[in-house]
């Protein structure tokens, strides 16, 4: 994955490339959005106004196919989850960190529940 993110802790890209893009957090298996970078603060510092998802479930979750497996089943399209996005009023500061590998920027927020973990 091309990470914008890591190649500004890394050094090897300005801060400032970040502005427009929204920043997503992979934990595991799930992908969760932060926001979109509105500013830089300093050297290693972002601000960036908050994202969140309009609805608890994917609204297309009634299209999710089910096979019998795992604990109770496994979902054959989990890949195809689609999501809505609104962006707050909130903004965070986030501090560009070389620790913080699971933070990803993407030219648009993202979205995953795993069903299958």
């Amino acid at each position: 994955m091309n990470n914008q993110f890591q190649k500004v802790a890394n050094n090897e890209a300005g801060i400032e490339t970040l502005t427009g893009m929204f920043l997503n957090r992979q934990g595991y298996s799930d992908v969760h959005p932060i926001g979109q970078v509105v500013g830089t603060i300093g050297k290693r510092t972002l601000l960036v106004r908050v994202v969140r998802t309009t609805t608890e479930w994917p609204i297309n979750k009634h299209e999710m196919k089910w096979e019998v497996g795992g604990f109770s089943g496994h979902c054959l399209n989990s890949f195809n989850q689609k999501w809505e996005f609104e962006l707050t009023d909130e903004f965070v500061k986030i501090r560009v960190s070389k620790k913080d590998y699971a933070i990803y920027a993407d030219n648009s927020p993202s979205r995953y529940y795993d069903y299958n973990f």
